[in-house]
């Protein structure tokens, strides 16, 4: 739609029912990140920061030694929440939420996209598995650079069609929403596909541009060219990176490993999402009637008015096709070239930041190739596009309840450790997980440990190290330098020649499907059911912690006589 449409088109479709799609999508998507009480992986280090004001060291030991002491800043805005780490919960679910209608806004005035490619290209953008872990604390940055990049692309995308000091206002208001997601670096290299937006919806002939039309194109946007470029040169200059973040993003220039690093980004990010979601359709064939008749009520509804499939001739989808291509060359190249690849669950899926929109652009195209008759989406190209979002939907559904189930598990594990006596007794403990709640085997790093005991007996004076042969010895002489034993790893007083134990984590007497634990831990959790949370807890897993003689525990007079087993 046009910016000189009115709210209700020919079609008898009002324009915020989009919105409502776009957003209901999003709702869909993120509902579980809102229910997500847990804390994981490198949240720990950042609530206890959060926890205790302790901003001075925040800063310094690693905002301003990485170079990003913007996010100082995001964190402090966290900190005046009741709960900063449910605060966040909430605050991501809501941006994440709106990302879906600010990126249908986008297709609309791209001018580019007809009404309903530009649902499709939000419930894409959404449902797309790539970032799975929003819920984690640390990525609170992350998620404000992803969302001040769509608004700063909004803004510059809306301001062609205002004048005079409003237009001089939204652009000013895009590039600082732009400067605030270069604090995620990608999204320098990332700004040249606005750019090439701009240039390819705004130039008449953009492949074959007159003088004229290239002098007028520069002169409005070169401040959206040379502004990636200037913050690059004065980052460097005034932030460089320092310590232990000296090596951060180091670029690899090895041919072999810029080619498989390129070939596992497409095959991690595009393809292995779109072969999983096909198998999922094909594990429940059932739904392909019910879906049919959908696509055939909204064919019918929609299709054949002006929300049609408008600009569905080949050339366009060619185009289309081509900008996809340039969208994932941008968002990918910053990662490859630091050998780093988005993985297919967990962590590492944070590389994959910038891959929700060229994925959803190009599955537009492949549906502009293949299913489109006439400049218009067939029934059947409606239904595949409503089963792959389906799919990514029930995935994505699938990957939050088993996080939440691995929170419910450490919450049984603290809630044991609390009441074991002498548990707390050691300094280094090696830990032996055989539990199968929750997330398959999930390598826990050291201080989720640490941060875990703090919680349970307080202090900064205890380690977990998984106790394998690799890790236990390089952890565990990691663990005697003094850059180890700081507030930045909760082990500012851990002694690593104190007394050491063996942690042994088992499943409980109590076996749960996971979507039944899940769904009875948050009724008991909102309901704040505490005798009921306690039984489930005491019953998900079974520990024991036995004292251990080392030879490099010299500073344990002698093992206590502490421990015992918690079922």
């Amino acid at each position: 739609m046009t910016a000189g449409q009115t709210a209700r088109d020919p079609s008898g479709v009002p324009r915020w029912l989009d919105d409502a799609l776009a957003f209901a999508a999003g709702v869909a998507a993120y509902a579980l990140v809102a229910l997500n009480d847990g804390v994981y992986w490198d949240g720990w280090l950042t609530a206890a920061y959060l926890e205790e004001g302790n901003w001075q060291s925040l800063y310094h030991d690693q905002f301003l030694a990485a170079g990003r002491p913007l996010y100082a800043v995001f964190w402090w805005l966290l900190r005046y929440l009741p709960d900063p780490v449910l605060g966040y919960k909430a605050l991501a679910f809501l941006l994440l939420a709106t990302s879906g209608l600010l990126i249908r806004r986008l297709g609309v005035e791209s001018g580019a996209l007809s009404r309903l490619e530009s649902i499709a290209l939000a419930l894409l953008a959404v449902t797309w598995p790539v970032f799975e872990v929003w819920f984690e604390l640390t990525f609170w940055p992350y998620l404000l650079a992803y969302v001040f990049f769509l608004l700063a692309a909004w803004l510059a995308l809306t301001s062609r069609r205002s004048s005079g000091r409003q237009r001089r206002r939204r652009r000013l208001a895009a590039l600082i929403a732009l400067t605030l997601s270069f604090t995620v670096e990608s999204f320098l290299v990332f700004t040249y596909a606005l750019v090439a937006l701009l240039y390819a919806t705004g130039v008449e002939r953009p492949l074959k541009p007159s003088r004229r039309a290239l002098a007028a194109f520069a002169r409005s946007w070169w401040p959206f060219v040379l502004l990636p470029p200037l913050f690059w040169l004065l980052h460097e200059l005034f932030l460089p990176r320092r310590g232990l973040y000296a090596g951060l993003n180091a670029l690899v220039l090895s041919p072999a490993s810029l080619a498989g690093a390129a070939v596992a980004f497409a095959r991690n990010a595009l393809v292995l999402p779109v072969e999983e979601a096909i198998r999922t359709i094909l594990r429940h064939p059932l739904l392909l009637l019910p879906i049919w008749l959908l696509a055939a009520a909204l064919d019918d509804r929609l299709g054949r008015r002006d929300l049609a499939w408008q600009r569905g001739d080949r050339p366009a989808a060619w185009r289309l096709l081509g900008f996809g291509a340039l969208l994932f060359l941008l968002g990918s190249t910053p990662y490859v070239l630091a050998d780093k690849v988005p993985a297919v669950d967990g962590w590492d899926t944070r590389h994959g930041l910038l891959m929700a929109l060229p994925a959803a652009v190009l599955s537009l195209a492949v549906l502009r190739l293949v299913f489109c008759r006439r400049r218009r989406l067939t029934t059947a190209g409606l239904a595949f596009l409503l089963l792959l979002c389906g799919a990514f939907l029930a995935g994505r559904w699938a990957s939050d309840v088993a996080w939440q189930a691995r929170w419910i598990k450490d919450r049984s594990v603290m809630h044991h450790l609390a009441r074991l006596p002498g548990a707390g007794d050691y300094s280094v403990y090696w830990v032996r997980d055989r539990s199968t709640v929750g997330r398959r085997p999930e390598p826990y790093r050291f201080y989720e440990w640490a941060g875990m005991f703090r919680r349970v007996w307080g202090g900064e004076s205890r380690i977990g190290l998984d106790d394998a042969p690799v890790s236990r010895r390089r952890l565990f002489e990691a663990s005697r330098q003094a850059w180890f034993r700081d507030r930045a790893y909760l082990l500012s007083e851990l002694d690593p020649r104190g007394c050491q134990a063996l942690l042994e984590i088992d499943d409980g007497p109590r076996r749960y499907a996971r979507l039944r634990l899940v769904v009875q831990y948050q009724v008991l959790r909102l309901l704040r059911w505490r005798s009921k949370m306690e039984a489930l807890l005491d019953g998900i897993t079974r520990l024991a912690v036995t004292p251990v003689a080392a030879p490099e525990a010299t500073s344990c007079a002698a093992v206590p006589a502490g421990g015992g087993e918690g079922r």
